[in-house]
């Protein structure tokens, strides 16, 4: 497992760096508020197999105030790709984001079912159905690519998460031919 990057920053520091910031540094990927300069967080690295790139997103999640207030939403950001973060924009606004209607599930979600991996060209899909806190299953599809430059050369981060309710899309097209025949 790779190691975890420790560093103190103040939430003012770190929030004028990722907006100034195309591409985010490595030291942006932790950090703190005021409160607790101990708190650390993952960062990409080769060494990560996408399914570790989820999990990690999605434990983050589960415990999404600790040490501090959007913690887990900020280790997602840093395994948020270059490309994702200039649609995204910056983490303020991914935060706001995924506190909204179709990511809010995630957060504080009570259990995570991944599905297998799908293999694609140059991607690979990740599938998970959570438990949100209502009780009600919602699932989520990670779409991971490798990286090819520095700083993260090498890392599978996410390049989109979408959201489908009840019965993986796959699954329904199988339903759906099952019935015509």
């Amino acid at each position: 497992m790779p190691p975890i990057l420790h560093i103190g920053c103040s939430a003012v520091a770190i929030c004028l760096l990722l907006c100034a910031t195309p591409l985010l540094s490595l030291a942006a990927c932790s950090g703190s508020d005021v409160t607790d300069n101990s708190a650390s967080q993952h960062r990409p690295d080769p060494r990560y197999s996408p399914r570790e790139v989820v999990g990690l997103a999605f434990e983050a999640l589960a415990h999404n105030d600790v040490p501090y207030r959007d913690a887990g939403i900020r280790t997602v950001f840093c395994f948020a790709s270059p490309a994702n973060k200039r649609i995204t924009g910056p983490f303020a606004r991914f935060a706001l984001m995924l506190h909204r209607h179709a990511f809010g599930p995630m957060l504080h979600h009570a259990a995570a079912e991944y599905r297998p991996i799908q293999l694609r060209a140059v991607r690979v899909r990740q599938a998970v159905v959570l438990t949100a806190r209502s009780g009600q299953p919602v699932g989520y599809r990670f779409e991971l690519s490798r990286q090819m430059e520095p700083p993260f050369q090498g890392a599978r981060m996410a390049d989109s998460v979408m959201r489908f309710e009840g019965v993986m899309p796959s699954q329904q097209a199988r339903a759906d031919t099952q019935v015509r025949m």
